[in-house]
């Protein structure tokens, strides 16, 4: 294999560690203050229990699109 197909690899593999992650925290979130959750409250429950797993999952899908671009460049030596 050519080390640009390894690198395309290696950064997709890790874009899917990270949204696999924020999937489960966002998970664990909710789970963990579903019994303290008020309607009246919806902005800050979002705010407060999904923007983390969130930007995470926003980290992924960017480093996703990215990696062939990424994969040419890290191939290259640059």
């Amino acid at each position: 294999m050519s080390a640009e197909v390894l690198a395309l690899a290696g950064f997709r593999i890790v874009a899917t560690a990270f949204a696999a992650f924020a999937l489960v925290q966002a998970l664990c979130n909710v789970l963990e203050t579903l019994g303290d959750f008020d309607a009246a409250h919806l902005g800050y429950y979002l705010r407060s229990r999904l923007l983390r797993p969130g930007v995470t999952l926003l980290v992924s899908v960017i480093l996703w699109v990215l990696a062939p671009a990424l994969a040419i460049l890290a191939s290259s030596g640059a």
